[in-house]
Parts: C-alpha cells; sequence; structure tokens
C-alpha cells in the first residue's frame, strides 16, 4: 500500500466530517425521521445519500487498516471493493424496491436507494467495529486463529471441535466471542426494524404490507449476502479480502 493513498483518503473523510458528523448522529437517534426528512428534501438527488455512505465506507476502510498486510495493494484493493459495493447496494436496494411494488409501494427507485444508503451506513461501521473486537478476541487466544478467521469468516463457529477446544481452554475469551457474534445479529435486524418505518411511510403501504416486505428482504438476505462470498472469491482468488 502507499502512503499517498491512505493519505489522501484520510483528507477526503476529514473533509467530510464536519457535515456526516451531526448527520449520523441525526439518524442514529432518529432514524426514521431523519430518513423521511431527507429524502423529502432530497427530491430525487441521490448526492447527499452517495456522499454519506462513501465516507462510511472510507471510515470503515481506515478502522482495517492496521489488518492489511504490507504486500496488500492499498489502491487496488480500495477500488476493487468500492466497485463491488456499490454493485451490492444497487442489487439489494432493487431487491427491496421490487418487493414493495408487488406490495403496491408508491415510491420511485431514488428514493428506495437513497433510504438503504442511509439505513446501511451507521450498521456498516458498527459491524466493522464489532468484526474487529471479534478478531481481537481471537487472536488473544492464538493468532493463528484470528488470522484464519479474518480470512475465512466464521470458520470457528461453524467447526463445533475447534470451538469445544477454544471454550475448554480459555472459556472467558470464548464467552466475549459469542456474545460478540450475538451483538452482530442482533444490531443488524434491531437497526433494519427500527429504520424499516421510514420504508414504510416512503412507500405509503400499509403495515401489514410493510410487514410482509421486511419479511420477505431477511429472507432475500439469507440469500443474497452468503451469495456475494463467491462472488468476492471469484474477484480475488482463494480468499476472502481483508477489507469488509
Amino acid at each position: 500500500m502507499t502512503e499517498k493513498s491512505v493519505k489522501d483518503l484520510l483528507e477526503r473523510v476529514l473533509k467530510q466530517l464536519p457535515s456526516y458528523l451531526p448527520d449520523l448522529v441525526s439518524l442514529v437517534t432518529g432514524p426514521k425521521t431523519a430518513i423521511r426528512r431527507w429524502i423529502e428534501e432530497e427530491a430525487g438527488d441521490l448526492t447527499r445519500p452517495l456522499i454519506f455512505v462513501g465516507v462510511s465506507v472510507a471510515i470503515g476502510f481506515l478502522l482495517q487498516l492496521p489488518q492489511l498486510g504490507k504486500e496488500a495493494d492499498f489502491t487496488t484493493l480500495v477500488a476493487s471493493m468500492a466497485v463491488f459495493k456499490i454493485l451490492a447496494l444497487l442489487l439489494f436496494a432493487a431487491i427491496i424496491h421490487v418487493l414493495f411494488k408487488l406490495l403496491r409501494g408508491r415510491a420511485s427507485f431514488d428514493a428506495t436507494f437513497s433510504a438503504y444508503l442511509y439505513i446501511v451506513s451507521p450498521l456498516y461501521l458498527v459491524l466493522v467495529i464489532v468484526e474487529t473486537a471479534t478478531l481481537g478476541v481471537l487472536r488473544a487466544y492464538d493468532p493463528a486463529v484470528g488470522v484464519a478467521e479474518r480470512i475465512n469468516p466464521s470458520q470457528l463457529l461453524a467447526d463445533s471441535e475447534r470451538m469445544q477446544a477454544f471454550t475448554d481452554a480459555a472459556p472467558g475469551l470464548a464467552l466475549a466471542y459469542g456474545l460478540l457474534i450475538s451483538v452482530r445479529v442482533f444490531v443488524v435486524f434491531g437497526w433494519f426494524i427500527a429504520c424499516w418505518g421510514a420504508l414504510t411511510k416512503v412507500h405509503a403501504v400499509a403495515r401489514w404490507r410493510s410487514a410482509l416486505a421486511g419479511i420477505a428482504t431477511f429472507a432475500a438476505a439469507s440469500i443474497f449476502f452468503p451469495s456475494l462470498n463467491y462472488v468476492l472469491l471469484g474477484m480475488f482468488g482463494t480468499h476472502i479480502p481483508p477489507l469488509r
């Protein structure tokens, strides 16, 4: 990686922070109100939500910077992951939009996409922090396990024998690991539920229709996001890239 690339990214983030931080606070403290207000103010203009999600992703990349090896080409990795994330955001926003349209939703795709960008931005930052803490717990137990988890997420959780060995050798760390995994699941479900009302209002549908769209969205997510790992493997080779 080059120091210039990192410096340029950091400078761009710092330039946006004065406007980004108040918006982030407003979003976290009142997600439904903030998202609805911003979408109404934007009237189809995607500039604000794109900048917001861009700054969020940039901060997430910077938080993960110490985990990158010296052999990693920072510029290429960031560019590749940025393109990947944009396509993933567009595709899943399209899925949400189609589900609402099937249930007589009235909003434009621009409004759905804007809402989705606002929803995922703070969620992404929290998940990066939780994953970093999870890796720290595993590295405290065994650095090799932490490295393996970074390359292949959740492989320890899926291996009952290794998980049992972890629990026997370091019960406190194993408990912390389990709690962090639970926090990750709770945060994803809790945040989407907290924000979903904004999409309900934007699409002007009844609550039961919105609930059906929400259930269908979670079902689609259970297939869509695990499938993205195969796309990443196709892009980067035998391992998932170190940036999330």
